[in-house]
């Protein structure tokens, strides 16, 4: 019995390892695969060495509160009516000089010169940059700002890198589940939720406590979740390690331990 179960699993893992990587994680999550016989794409094993390049969230903490708070009086908002009347904005406002620097299209531009301590931030030679190497410590994805970003995001997400030198490679591993701070306890629960899964569906996510969300965007994610909702199955939860060359072409070159 035991030998029909590895043989199983060892087919469900090659397939899953066809499928896209968040999908090939999420299977093994609800199956109870698990990490055997794991089997990334270069793409997203070269998207999580990128992202643990990234400057941590303590680093990103630091260097704005070391320059002080943005003060409301040096801003003012855009009046998006006049920019679209002219056939002629979208060049013009992109060219507009670093005092009126657009931040989105519902936030501020500055319209004078902003304060000493915030000028450096809109100087791109003296923003905070990343790594040209890999680094130790936790990584969170959610910031974005690199080539990947969403292949990271939408598959291990946080986790934590270890630099290897005397083997040239640093190490990502993390526990890959659902749960967290801001995640629905009964998403994993294993018990049968129908209005949840109803809702999940249309994209009235539920969220930690009694708040709804907007749910994720895509419907096939938002499809997967509602199925954990509306079956009984309580996922497992299960670790991913992974050594990955520290520079260079990836090629397979990863270790999955």
């Amino acid at each position: 019995m035991n030998i029909f179960k590895e043989k199983a699993k060892e087919f469900a893992s090659k397939g899953f390892n066809k499928l896209p990587d968040s999908a090939n994680l999420f299977l093994r999550y609800m199956t109870g695969v698990g990490g055997e016989n794991l089997d990334l794409d270069d793409k997203t094993i070269k998207a999580l060495r990128e992202s643990t390049k990234q400057p941590s969230l303590e680093e990103r903490r630091s260097f704005f509160e070391n320059r002080g708070p943005l003060r409301p009086d040096f801003m003012v908002a855009p009046d998006f009516a006049s920019i679209a009347a002219s056939r002629d904005s979208a060049r013009r406002f992109s060219t507009l000089d670093n005092a009126r620097m657009n931040f989105s299209r519902r936030g501020p531009v500055f319209m004078t010169p902003p304060p000493p301590r915030f000028r450096s931030i809109m100087n791109p030679s003296s923003r905070l940059e990343a790594s040209n190497y890999p680094k130790s410590g936790a990584v969170d994805p959610y910031m974005g700002g690199f080539e990947g970003a969403d292949k990271v995001q939408t598959t291990l997400g946080r986790f934590m890198s270890k630099v290897n030198p005397s083997l040239d490679t640093v190490n990502i591993s993390d526990t890959y589940d659902m749960i967290n701070e801001m995640e629905d306890p009964d998403l994993v629960s294993g018990k049968i939720q129908p209005i949840k899964a109803f809702k999940e569906l249309f994209g009235r996510g539920h969220m930690r406590g009694d708040v709804y969300g907007g749910g994720p965007k895509g419907f096939a994610t938002r499809a997967a979740r509602s199925l954990m909702y509306g079956l009984p199955i309580k996922p497992k939860s299960y670790p991913v390690n992974i050594d990955i060359p520290f520079s260079g072409d990836i090629n397979n070159k990863e270790i999955y331990n």
